[in-house]
């Protein structure tokens, strides 16, 4: 946690979650363009003003899912050791599998969420990379 930052309230974790799950439930029973805000919250048992409270609309949500998942990704990759960056990659595409049979298929969402969602994790990866690869340049250098 950044310092400044206040942690979250259990209860808006427990709402956020229902709200993720009745999401992705959706998303397995219907096309991205059928979920509405009011079909969302029947599913997770909230009212519009709950949902409004976190989020501006489905779109928002699926940003805020997709970064969620970028953090994680970018949290492994950062305490994972340099000496161990070849394993890595199989982590990282272990993970990627894992968060779409679990969560989020980016196949059924819009092309723009998608192009986005992969854009971030391409930087991400490639950053990561590009650190590593420089670094073991100087190594080798020396």
């Amino acid at each position: 946690m950044k310092k400044g930052e206040k942690k979250e309230d259990g209860r808006v974790i427990y709402t956020k979650m229902r709200i993720q799950t009745a999401f992705y439930e959706l998303l397995n029973e219907y096309d991205y363009e059928k979920i509405t805000v009011t079909l969302l919250c029947k599913e997770a048992d909230i009212n519009r003003a709950t949902f409004y409270k976190h989020y501006l609309d489905i779109d928002d949500l699926v940003d805020k899912l997709q970064e969620k998942t970028i953090a994680a990704l970018s949290k492994k990759m950062r305490n994972t050791p340099r000496d161990e960056l070849d394993n890595l990659i199989i982590d990282i595409l272990k993970f990627y599998k894992k968060t779409i049979q679990e969560q989020m298929d980016p196949q059924k969402l819009p092309a723009k969420a998608t192009a986005n969602y992969t854009s971030k994790i391409t930087r991400l990866i490639y950053d990561n990379f590009s650190e590593y690869t420089v670094s073991t340049k100087d190594k080798t250098l020396n």
